[in-house]
C-alpha cells in the first residue's frame, strides 16, 4: 500500500506515548523530566566547516541536517568524517536517486514523492535548470504551494489524471505541457531539456491511476531512461 510518511501512526500505545511526552514536571508529577537536547550552542563546529556539500551520484544539493550535525557532535564523531560520509551518500531508492545521465541531461527518480510537501523538498535540491515532471492521481492538496519552489524550472510536463489540475493551478506561473503517459512525458522532457539540466520525476501525487505503487512508477521511469 502506498503511504506518506505523515500518514504512519506514532509507535507505541497511548499510555507509553503519554508517558514519553514533553511537559513540566512540576505541572504534571505524571510526567517525565523532558530530556535536554543539545542545541547549535552546545557544539563547536570547525570554522572550515562546508556550507554546501554536494551529492555527486545525483548531483542534487545536500544540504547538511543541523539536526544530523548536532546528533554527529553529540556523539563525539570525528567532523571531518561527516563531509566525507555526505559525499558517498547513496540515497533510497525513488527518492532523489540518478539514474543516469543522457547527453549532459541527468535524469532523477523521485517517484516516492507522492505529495506536495514531498515534491518540494526535492525541488528544494535541485541546483541547476531542470524540466519537472508531476502527475498521477492527485490527493486534493493545493498544488499552487509548488510554485514558490520552481525558480530554475525550465518547464513541467504534468501527466495522468491529475494532468489538467496541474495545468490549472501552475500554468500561469510556468511554462506548463501535458502529456497522456509518464512514457509521454519522458519523451516530451528529452526534447525539452537542455545540455546541463536535469529532468526530475517528483510526480506530487499517487500512482494508482497508472501503475500499482510509486515503486512500480519509479522502476518504469528507470526503464524508460535506460533506453534514451
Amino acid at each position: 500500500v502506498e503511504r506518506d510518511v505523515d500518514e504512519v501512526p506514532g509507535r507505541g500505545d497511548a499510555a507509553e506515548r503519554r508517558a514519553n511526552r514533553l511537559c513540566d514536571p512540576d505541572r504534571d508529577s505524571g510526567c517525565r523530566e523532558p530530556v535536554k537536547r543539545p542545541t547549535r550552542h552546545d557544539v563547536n563546529l570547525p570554522a572550515a566547516w562546508p556550507e554546501r556539500p554536494y551529492q555527486p551520484v545525483t548531483g542534487a544539493v545536500v544540504w547538511c541536517s543541523g539536526a544530523a550535525i548536532l546528533a554527529a557532535a553529540a556523539a563525539g564523531l570525528d567532523y571531518s568524517a561527516i563531509p566525507a560520509a555526505l559525499e558517498t551518500f547513496q540515497p533510497l531508492a525513488h527518492r532523489l536517486e540518478s539514474v543516469r545521465e543522457v547527453g549532459r541531461v541527468l535524469w532523477i527518480n523521485d517517484s516516492k514523492a507522492t505529495n506536495v510537501a514531498s515534491t518540494t523538498v526535492g525541488l528544494s535540491a535541485m541546483d541547476r535548470p531542470f524540466v519537472l515532471l508531476v502527475g498521477g492521481r492527485e490527493k486534493g492538496e493545493d498544488l499552487r504551494r509548488l510554485i514558490p519552489h520552481l525558480q530554475g524550472c525550465r518547464a513541467v510536463i504534468a501527466f495522468g489524471e491529475a494532468a489538467e489540475r496541474f495545468r490549472r493551478d501552475l500554468g500561469a506561473a510556468v511554462d506548463l505541457r501535458v502529456a497522456s503517459s509518464l512514457d509521454d512525458a519522458v519523451t516530451l522532457a528529452q526534447a525539452t531539456a537542455a545540455g546541463g539540466d536535469a529532468v526530475l520525476l517528483s510526480p506530487a501525487c499517487a500512482s494508482f491511476d497508472q501503475f500499482r505503487d510509486f515503486e512500480q512508477r519509479g522502476d518504469s521511469f528507470k526503464e524508460m531512461v535506460a533506453e534514451l
